[in-house]
């Protein structure tokens, strides 16, 4: 079952860094090295309440808006940190 919930559901129209996330609960624990997705990507806000953090446990703060794939299945994700405006769908 995939965590997010709502009708948030959105592409960005260009290719963008991502890392591939394993959800733990209300961790999403960062797996993998930083690599490109394609524009066709449909993403979701993460969670209220969830939190990405690095393989050692240490939480890892947005300079935007985390986004996580809508398309992937529990418990690998992919996340973006979106840097366009807060809550701009």
């Amino acid at each position: 079952m995939h965590p997010a919930k709502g009708n948030h559901i959105f592409t960005i129209d260009s290719p963008y860094a991502a890392v591939r996330v394993i959800r733990e609960g209300d961790c999403l624990t960062v797996d993998s090295s930083v690599f490109i997705v394609k524009a066709d990507n449909v993403y979701t806000p993460i969670p209220t309440g969830f939190k990405v953090q690095a393989a050692s446990g240490e939480e890892i703060q947005p300079s935007g808006q985390f986004l996580m794939s809508a398309e992937t299945l529990d418990p690998y994700h992919i996340v973006i940190d979106w840097n366009g405006r807060k809550g701009e769908f």
